[in-house]
Formats: C-alpha cells, sequence, structure tokens
C-alpha cells in the first residue's frame, strides 16, 4: 500500500520535475532537488520513526544509558579530535543511524522504486536538456569525456541513448585502495577528500587521453556516528581541457544512503552541465 501510493505521487510529479533537471541552473538557485522531492514522503515518515524511537527510550530510561556511551565516547574521540560537541550530539546520532538502519531495510522496496524513478529522470534529462547532443557534437571534435564516480550513478545514463560512442570513453568505479593502485592512482591520505579528487582527474585524463574529466569521491551515510563527526558529503571534481581542475564539496545530510544516491547523481548531472558550457 505504502509503496503504490508513494509510487503514484511520484508520476504526477515527474514532468515537473523534468523540466526542473533540464532547467541545469536548478540546482544554485537552492530550490529543492529532485532527489529532495521524490523522497519527501518517506523522509517524512523516517523523522516521525526517529521522534517515536526517541520519546519511548526517553519512557523506558534507554536514553540515559545512550548518554552515558555517548560521553565515553566523546572522551575517548576528542583526544584523536572529532567535531562533537557534546555527547548529545553522538547520541542522537546514534538513534538516528540505528533507525535508519531498520527503516531501510523494512521500506527496501519503496527506497529503491524511488531511486530508480529518480535515475530514470535523471537520464531522461541528460538527452531532452540538449547536452547528450552537445556532448555527440563535442566528441565529433575529438574532445571525448571520461568519468570516475565510487557507484555507477551517473555513468549508466550516458549508454542509454544511441550514439554515446562518439563521445565517451567509459566510466571507472574503483571501490577499494588496491584497485585505485592497480589503476595507477596516486592515494591521499583521506580517500574523500579535494587531494584525492585532484588524483582522480590526474590519473583519468592520462589513462583515457579524454579532453572533458569529471570525478567524484564521498563518504555515504553509516549506521554508526564517524569518529571523526564529518556529514555524508560528496567531493567532485571536473576538469575541460587545459584548464584548471574544479573542485566542490557539498555536504548532504541524511541518515539514508539511497537518499544520498540519489542526490550525488543529480549533482553529478548538473556538474555534466557545467562542464559542457558554452
Amino acid at each position: 500500500m505504502i509503496l503504490s501510493q508513494t509510487t503514484s505521487t511520484m508520476i504526477m510529479e515527474t514532468a515537473l520535475l523534468k523540466q526542473q533537471l533540464i532547467d541545469s541552473s536548478t540546482l544554485s538557485l537552492g530550490q529543492p532537488t529532485a532527489a529532495a522531492i521524490l523522497f519527501s514522503s518517506v523522509i517524512k515518515r523516517y523523522e516521525n520513526l526517529v521522534e517515536e524511537t526517541s520519546q519511548r527510550e526517553e519512557r523506558s530510561g534507554q536514553w540515559p544509558s545512550r548518554l552515558e556511551q555517548a560521553a565515553k565516547d566523546l572522551a575517548d574521540w576528542s583526544k584523536r579530535g572529532t567535531a562533537y560537541q557534546n555527547a548529545e550530539e553522538i547520541a542522537l546520532a546514534a538513534l538516528r543511524g540505528e533507525v535508519a538502519h531498520q527503516f531501510e531495510k523494512e521500506y527496501q522496496r519503496v527506497l529503491l522504486t524511488i531511486d530508480g524513478i529518480h535515475a530514470a529522470l535523471i537520464y531522461d534529462a541528460l538527452e531532452t536538456s540538449g547536452l547528450f547532443r552537445r556532448m555527440q557534437e563535442e566528441g565529433a571534435k575529438g574532445r571525448m569525456f571520461a568519468l570516475e564516480e565510487l557507484e555507477g550513478r551517473l555513468g549508466p545514463g550516458l549508454t542509454k541513448f544511441k550514439g554515446s560512442s562518439q563521445f565517451y570513453e567509459g566510466c571507472m568505479n574503483p571501490y577499494s585502495a588496491r584497485l585505485r593502485a592497480a589503476w595507477e592512482e596516486r592515494i591521499a591520505d583521506k580517500i574523500v577528500s579535494s587531494e584525492q579528487a585532484k588524483n582522480m582527474i590526474e590519473n583519468l585524463g592520462a589513462k583515457s587521453g579524454a579532453f572533458y574529466l569529471l570525478a567524484e569521491t564521498s563518504a555515504a551515510p553509516a549506521e554508526k556516528p564517524p569518529r571523526s563527526g564529518e556529514k555524508p558529503r560528496l567531493i567532485v571534481c571536473r576538469k575541460n581541457g587545459g584548464e584548471e581542475a574544479v573542485v566542490e564539496t557539498q555536504i548532504i545530510e541524511t541518515p539514508l544512503r539511497l537518499f544520498f544516491t540519489a542526490s550525488v547523481r543529480e549533482i553529478m548531472y548538473h556538474h555534466l552541465h557545467r562542464l559542457y558550457a558554452p
């Protein structure tokens, strides 16, 4: 029932969202993303569940125990550096992560369906926005495109239409440091860092010979609070020919992994537009 209601609502919204995605300036205007709109109903359901769980723990006496453990964690983590300011932040992050883990298991089909609809919108917008045609035109001039991303978020859409071979060299999806080393990519101290994003672009350009380059490294939501206190984030690097590489970081504050995935896909779509801007 939940799946059918959610899907029906999203189908009615897709025409509006499609037009929003075609306008590649949307992301910089601070408007809700297509991902945020599509996931809004399940995010609200998740937030309600967090509130219910919090109230239940307070009534049962579990919350003080959670705070006590969080205080111990804070004392330990502070020795090595953490962004958390107090034990309550850690306790709440732990509760939200646990609820998200259970929520994702219970509503897996719903979340996967929403993510699939979002992917379809993005892939369709690649063609209807005129971006695919521009990439073909640039490819005809010998200016090819190569992509590197941690998951197949944007890449699959680039081969959905005929003619992708005219501009697309391909995509690398190195997840582990071992594969990165085999790919001869320099490894920074932190994989999710601006330094690593630049390393990715440098190696991607050297290996592919492509003119247009786009790469991302990201830290998805974790069930348990990370010691560093860092939030889920995306670091994107794009490079156009001989121009200086551009690196941008975006915080994606969500505990839901598939919402994070959709958000990354959409942000990468907009970066692709910027990469090919006249």
